[in-house]
This record gives C-alpha cells, sequence and structure tokens, in this order.
C-alpha cells in the first residue's frame, strides 16, 4: 500500500482506512504481548474449553497465539 500510495494509486480515502486499520493492528499486537496469563485453574479450563494445552509457566496471549 505504502509503494501504491507513493506512485499515486492510492487515493487518500483509501490511505486513511490503511493507516487506522495498521494503528489498529499494531495497537492489539502491542495488547497481546503486554497481557500475561497464569497457569492457574480458571485460565487453565478456559484454554481445555477451547482446545488448548493448559499452561505450565505465565505466558503472554502472543506467546499463545503465534507459535515458536
Amino acid at each position: 500500500m505504502p509503494i501504491g500510495r507513493d506512485i499515486g494509486l492510492v487515493d487518500d480515502v483509501r490511505w486513511t482506512h490503511f493507516e487506522r486499520r495498521r494503528a489498529a493492528v499494531g495497537s492489539e499486537l502491542l495488547r497481546l504481548g503486554a497481557t500475561t496469563l497464569v497457569p492457574d485453574v480458571a485460565t487453565n479450563d478456559r484454554l481445555a474449553t477451547l482446545g488448548s494445552a493448559p499452561l505450565r509457566k505465565p505466558m503472554t496471549l502472543w506467546d499463545i497465539c503465534v507459535p515458536a
């Protein structure tokens, strides 16, 4: 999208939409990295209902969502 904007293919309306979306995605990625889940009964019960393995150590939502 930035290249398209640079060469005049992306108008102001589309560019504004893109910038808002990029900011929203960036904000959410920061939230995922800043939110830590601890391996307690409630957390592991909820993960089990979602079909996920229980936690054995504290993990950020980012670590849970993006496997290594």
